[in-house]
């Protein structure tokens, strides 16, 4: 029994635990490990002939693991020990915690032998590949979908991750680097390109426009265009043309002088006759005033006498035709003026 063992001393080859350590040892069952020693039958499973997990003991003295009891009891309302057919009686069933000690005490060596040579305790199998330098692990990188072994992530980090950030050379920006070509073609407001004339300038992206406006290969039309020039050619060009064709374009600038000389006399003569139209119908317009103010002063004093005739004869209807008339030969002569 489990206990006899127990009390009878130490195994030959087993380290004992203190029940501190031991809490914090376990191992992951329904997996295969490579034992330094041959793995003796008592540290196996009656039913699943593995090394025991959580180890369990039955009446009839044999051993399995705590999730094949379970199992056996639920294949069958009165489970039977596979080895002698024994009923497994649920109060005879205990929990072997020092066959558990000597099996998480048990060494084996890494599964990433050969490349990691070390032999390790069952207990301690899953703590030493968290630290394996030969344990394949998961880039931290975000998106990034490789493994690598523990020993070369940092490396794997900073020089072969695409995933990785790196400093653009010409902006100086983080980019990761799968997309820092296409940062640098298409983004990047510092990266060299190529005169789009063709020159054979190399200038950063953000200068362009302003290489643009002084490029020798940029097409432009001739200075004196307004003048009537027709001539578009490069930069370059345009200032031998300019020169070769400095007469060409003094005569350009005579005859567009002359036209403008002439529009500016045309414009002086009708200014002069709007001016004559405009003093002639100022002097309209003060005839017309005096009329009206002595007209004024006539109605004034006959008020009265023009009623008592519009009593008596309608005469006075033929005073506001008068006025009517007077208005309209006004109205006429301002619209003759215009």
């Amino acid at each position: 029994m489990a206990y006899s063992e127990e009390q009878g001393g130490v195994p030959c080859g087993f380290i004992r635990q203190n029940s501190g350590n031991s809490i914090s040892l376990d191992f992951e069952p329904n997996t295969e490990y490579w034992f330094v020693e041959q793995l003796e039958e008592r540290y196996k499973c009656a039913f699943c002939r593995s090394v025991l997990h959580n180890p369990h003991q039955t009446g009839c003295g044999h051993r399995f693991c705590q999730h094949c009891i379970l199992s056996l009891r639920e294949l069958n309302a009165v489970p039977l020990c596979p080895v002698d057919k024994e009923v497994i009686r649920s109060q005879e069933v205990f929990k072997d915690n020092c066959c558990k000690r000597e099996v998480l005490n048990l060494y084996v060596y890494c599964k990433n032998a050969p490349g990691c040579n070390a032999k390790i305790i069952l207990g301690r199998y899953q703590d030493h590949l968290q630290q394996c330098l030969f344990q394949a692990v998961q880039c931290s990188n975000e998106n990034c979908q490789e493994q690598v072994l523990r020993k070369d992530l940092k490396e794997h980090l900073s020089a072969h991750c695409r995933f990785r950030e790196e400093k653009c050379l010409y902006c100086k920006k983080d980019v990761v680097v799968i997309n820092l070509q296409y940062h640098e073609e298409n983004l990047c407001p510092e990266y060299p390109v190529s005169c789009p004339n063709k020159c054979s300038q190399i200038i950063p992206r953000t200068e362009v426009d302003e290489h643009l406006a002084v490029c020798p290969e940029a097409e432009q039309d001739c200075p004196f265009k307004h003048y009537g020039c027709t001539v578009k050619d490069k930069r370059g060009i345009l200032q031998e043309h300019e020169h070769s064709a400095l007469r060409d374009h003094m005569l350009l600038v005579l005859e567009k002088n002359f036209q403008l000389e002439e529009q500016i006399s045309d414009l002086y003569k009708s200014l002069e006759q709007k001016e004559s139209k405009i003093q002639q119908l100022a002097e309209t317009v003060k005839k017309f005033e005096k009329e009206f103010k002595q007209f004024a002063q006539l109605f004034g004093k006959n008020g009265s006498f023009l009623s008592n005739i519009q009593v008596r004869n309608g005469l006075f209807t033929h005073s506001q035709d008068l006025a009517f008339n007077w208005q309209s030969r006004f109205f006429l002569q301002l619209l003759k003026w215009r």
